[in-house]
């Protein structure tokens, strides 16, 4: 797996790295980390599994022994992707105009309403 940093400028070389980084707080472990088809390998699903969690991550097509994943947690990958998709719309929410994360999530946090409501409308 490629070297690479997140947030916190922190670098992460395995998944299980990821485990210990994650924003959450509170000690909270993930019970199941989604991903898309580009992730299913061998050593990415076994550091997924060393962290305690289980890898939802469709088997490439051409891939010889398929693994098997959850289905249904999997369609709901997807609909959080288009809801992110629907926030960053939102210009101030994709160029990330605010300088502090607090007024950031605040304004994502509006976006966030303004899009339910208007979801509850089209019903």
């Amino acid at each position: 797996m490629q070297r690479s940093s997140n947030a916190r400028g922190q670098s992460l070389t395995r998944v299980s790295e990821i485990d210990s980084t994650l924003p959450f707080g509170g000690g909270g472990r993930l019970d199941r980390l989604l991903a898309d088809r580009g992730y299913d390998a061998d050593q990415t699903r076994a550091d997924i599994a060393y962290t305690g969690a289980r890898p939802v991550i469709p088997a490439k097509r051409g891939r010889r022994n398929p693994a098997s994943h959850d289905r249904h947690a999997y369609k709901l990958r997807n609909r959080i992707e288009r809801m992110f998709n629907r926030l960053k719309n939102w210009r101030r929410v994709a160029t990330r105009y605010d300088k502090t994360a607090q007024s950031c999530l605040g304004f994502v946090q509006i976006a966030s309403a303004f899009l339910w409501i208007s979801f509850l409308h089209k019903r």
